[in-house]
């Protein structure tokens, strides 16, 4: 395969110590891969506009593949790839990264990359983390850790893949506010999350109205005796972290996603005072009056 090699030489976008000096290529489009990526929408009106830039100016930064037996998969630019034919180009240049990467490692510098440039919509950064979760087997703790996220917003990230396709859609294509959608879905039935989605969709209720009717709901079902739960019971568990540290939780109906979404409401309280320079038990104190 002949590739000509232009004298200058790039860096890997996000300046990675192990992409430095990579020597730049112009490489055949046709010969170049493109696999299902964490991205998973292009606007086409944007594609055009670049397509009619590309024609002007050319491609300014270089398309990241690597090998993967005789292939040369598109790793990081594929947008650019889409918009280069488009604009009738037969060649684009690549730096080309000769190193293995596990699936985890490919799915983490495309969440990071996507995330500091256009920004991946809510669902595809859902889905893309959930992906990222299976292959490193990483907590949602560590994984918001790793990504720059607050624990607050992994689970309301997290929470719309629990929701039905159709209210997904309309999260996709920008009808449903993440905020509203992760408000639906903290009501339990499905039916009721497509009705709630549908008339905040065309604008009928706010957030703050489907968190109102859900609790209202809740609450209707708990005195109706209907098959939610209707035992009080407070459960108590202590978390030993090592060290001599431990975290006690209480409270109803303990699972693994009630815990994480509590200590995530938690630390972002904490950060709320964390500036105003208060002792512990001042911080509680505050804390509790915010109820």
């Amino acid at each position: 395969m002949a590739l000509s090699k232009q004298n200058r030489r790039a860096k890997f976008p996000n300046g990675s110590d192990a992409m430095q000096d990579k020597a730049m290529q112009n490489f055949e489009i046709e010969k170049l891969v493109c696999r299902p990526q964490v991205r998973e929408r292009f606007d086409d009106e944007a594609l055009v506009g670049l397509a009619q830039t590309m024609k002007e100016t050319g491609i300014l930064q270089p398309l990241l593949v690597r090998r993967d037996g005789s292939e040369f998969v598109v790793l990081e630019g594929e947008r650019r790839l889409r918009a280069a034919k488009m604009a009738g180009m037969t060649h684009v240049p690549v730096i080309i990264d000769d190193r293995e990467l596990s699936g985890a490692e490919v799915v983490y510098r495309q969440i990071i990359v996507n995330c500091s440039r256009e920004g991946l919509e809510p669902l595809e950064k859902a889905k893309a983390i959930r992906r990222l979760i299976q292959e490193t087997r990483w907590s949602a703790a560590q994984t918001a850790v790793k990504l720059g996220i607050s624990p607050g917003m992994m689970t309301k990230l997290l929470s719309l893949l629990n929701l039905p396709e159709s209210v997904q859609q309309k999260v996709e294509s920008g009808a449903l506010p993440l905020t509203t959608a992760y408000a639906i879905s903290r009501e339990s039935d499905s039916e009721s999350q497509r009705e709630l989605a549908n008339e905040a969709a065309n604008g009928g209720l706010r957030r703050e109205d489907v968190i109102r009717l859900t609790k209202s709901r809740k609450a209707h079902r708990r005195s109706a005796g209907k098959p939610q739960r209707t035992t009080t019971r407070r459960e108590r568990l202590t978390i030993p972290l090592g060290g001599g540290r431990s975290v006690a939780v209480a409270g109803p109906s303990l699972t693994v996603s009630s815990m994480i979404e509590w200590l995530g409401d938690l630390i972002e309280r904490l950060r709320a005072v964390q500036g105003r320079n208060v002792e512990v038990s001042e911080a509680v104190k505050l804390i509790a009056s915010q109820g």
